[in-house]
């Protein structure tokens, strides 16, 4: 029989012994399927190991995940901070802390953090899938349809992005190219915290599209085979330009002219050119006949005296 210090000693070590047993038998699954307690249990234990390893990056991004999934967005951000500062190249983190800060509502923040993770590593298909959703949010359609097609060229089962690109293109009023987006995204595993909400508003828009719900389950039943039948037309190219036959080729131009040389100035300080004489007359001038009475007339002039 044992006595009561012995008794105390092993009550307090069955109690320890279940804490532990409890602590250890952490629940499984991804943390949005999980209630509050017992992802808060969650958030505990990683705690905990957030004091046991301050220096890992990775035990402080499994804590800001737990934390992001819980809503508590600030001691979500500086845990995936704690974790960039101590793996400054690893663009998983700054991808990570850019989905926090577009849960909070700060998008302009979140995008910044995407390029990062972008130039780090353009291999990432989410990185293309939250860039999108970022314009998709700021209502460039446009955009968002670019970044969702090259995540799918990364990832071609990547199922948020299927059911984004669906909204994206019935906005605008690509019917086919929606209807196959949607129907593509219900042939997939369902996968995320929004999967059953998606899954349902999915179907709706097909409705509206003019599907019935036997055509839905059919596709969802058979697959890729049944998707053939939805595939959309390849998209329209413009029509190609008559051949013309080539001009005809211009006449050649007239050589130019040559060029008029100019004439030399002459030196500043050289003589004024001199005035060119007046040529003189080849014949002699006609004689002119005085008459009688005029005194030049040869008769009237007196002979010069000696």
């Amino acid at each position: 029989m044992l006595n009561p210090l012995s008794r105390k000693t092993a009550t307090f070590l069955c109690f320890s012994l279940l804490a532990v047993s409890i602590s250890g038998c952490l629940p499984k699954g991804p943390l949005y399927e999980m209630s509050s307690a017992d992802r808060r249990r969650v958030i505990r234990a990683r705690q905990d190991k957030v004091v046991d390893n301050p220096a890992s990056p990775v035990v402080h991004a499994e804590l800001a995940r737990a934390l992001q999934e819980d809503r508590q967005f600030k001691l979500s951000l500086y845990h995936y901070r704690k974790a960039i500062e101590l793996d400054p190249n690893n663009a998983n983190y700054y991808n990570m802390l850019g989905t926090a800060l577009d849960d909070s509502g700060e998008l302009d923040a979140a995008m910044e953090q995407y390029e990062k993770a972008f130039a780090l590593d353009p291999t990432i298909p989410s990185i293309y899938y939250n860039i999108g959703s970022v314009y998709h949010e700021k209502a460039k359609v446009d955009d968002a349809l670019v970044q969702y097609q090259k995540a799918l060229e990364l990832k071609p089962d990547y199922a948020d992005t299927w059911y984004n690109m669906g909204r994206a293109l019935q906005s605008l009023r690509r019917q086919p190219e929606s209807i196959y987006a949607f129907l593509k995204y219900l042939t997939l595993p369902p996968v995320g915290r929004d999967a059953v909400r998606w899954r349902h508003s999915a179907q709706e828009a097909l409705k509206e599209m003019g599907l019935t719900q036997e055509e839905i389950n059919s596709v969802m039943k058979e697959g890729e085979r049944a998707l053939v039948r939805y595939q959309p037309p390849p998209a329209e190219t413009a029509p190609s330009e008559p051949v013309l036959p080539p001009p005809p080729e211009p006449e050649p131009a007239p050589p130019p002219p040559s060029p008029v040389p100019e004439a030399e100035t002459p030196p500043a300080d050289a003589a004024p050119p001199k005035r060119p004489r007046r040529p003189r007359a080849t014949e002699p001038p006609p004689l002119i006949e005085w008459p009688e009475d005029h005194p030049n007339h040869p008769k009237n002039r007196q002979a010069p005296q000696p």
